[in-house]
């Protein structure tokens, strides 16, 4: 399965998002965070099932695009490549942060001629069925998937505006921005042999700390 993973995600604003781990910490910093913001997930109810999966894969790519079209050609690359390499394509999942995001997605893959299906909320995955897997942050939690490719981590929508904005106050604001940072670590951590983060534009305020000159294209 590769070299050991040495990039682990880390949800705390004061480190940063990216820090090196031993091999077998890679879920445990996160782990941390998580289980402080597990009411605001889901109520309490996942009890971190499934979050001690990925020791092993290679070290996350990162990379920043000037337009969605741009974002849209590496990923179709990126699936390409990972089938060339006889994976299945419904071991691959492209992940969003809203509908709106899968919907594109969506629309230009299967504009190139890929089939495309999407694990809905409602709705247990049919795996019988072909195609990329599609899903939205949300969704994947409890899932894991050969691949993971998080797209369009653009500001603004990874943290989600939206949910930042709809706290009442500093706190409250707070917390929604660690449910925002634990989006991002359980849609990466979904990933058994390795995970993609790209975006287009002005890149996530969660990934400026790893957003390198020759990844991001401005």
């Amino acid at each position: 399965m590769g070299e050991p993973l040495k990039t682990a995600l880390l949800l705390d604003p004061g480190v940063g998002l990216f820090q090196n781990l031993p091999q077998g910490d890679i879920r445990l910093g996160g782990l941390r965070v998580v289980d402080e913001i597990d009411q605001v997930l889901d109520g309490g109810q996942d009890q971190q099932k499934g979050y001690m999966s990925l020791t092993h894969g290679e070290p996350p790519i990162v990379r920043r695009f000037r337009t969605f079209a741009e974002e849209a050609a590496f990923v179709k690359a990126r699936i390409q490549e990972l089938t060339a390499q006889a994976t299945a394509q419904e071991a691959t999942c492209v992940v969003g942060r809203t509908r709106k995001v899968l919907e594109a997605y969506t629309a230009y893959l299967r504009g190139e001629g890929m089939e495309t299906y999407e694990i809905r909320r409602d709705a247990a995955e049919q795996r019988d069925k072909p195609g990329v897997r599609i899903a939205t942050m949300h969704r994947v939690k409890g899932l894991e998937f050969e691949h993971m490719l998080i797209v369009s981590a653009n500001k603004g929508m990874v943290p989600l505006d939206q949910a930042i904005r709809d706290g009442e106050d500093a706190v409250a604001k707070r917390n929604a921005e660690t449910a925002e940072r634990a989006l991002l670590y359980v849609a990466l951590t979904r990933a058994k042999k390795s995970a993609s983060i790209t975006g287009f534009g002005e890149f996530s305020p969660f990934l400026s700390d790893v957003a390198k000159p020759d990844s991001a294209k401005a």
